[in-house]
């Protein structure tokens, strides 16, 4: 559940002392985790900053981007065409999205 706290702006200073390169670390550690924001480890900085990144990056498509690319190169490396020609959803996957 969100509230004002979880959700407030950081300030300059926080934004100042937590680089870009050390939030997306942060994320990346909170997703292999699965620890809560707040239980972020302070080598990241600010759980409010780290959000606050995050969730830019996820409203300007930044995770949607580095999709697209990642599975390009996944696929290229597997000697494949980078991008998808098909899909194949079975009864099972149907049944659980219901």
């Amino acid at each position: 559940m969100c509230n004002a706290t979880s959700l407030r702006r950081p300030n300059e200073a926080d934004r100042a002392s937590t680089p870009c390169v050390a939030s997306f670390e942060a994320v990346f550690s909170i997703l292999r985790t699965g620890c809560a924001w707040r239980s972020l480890p302070r080598k990241y900085g600010p759980s409010q900053t780290v959000y606050w990144y995050f969730r830019g990056w996820r409203l300007d498509g930044t995770w949607s981007r580095i999709h697209v690319q990642l599975r390009a190169l996944t696929r290229l490396h597997a000697a494949r065409d980078p991008t998808p020609s098909t899909a194949i959803i079975d009864i099972q996957s149907v049944k659980t999205l219901m």
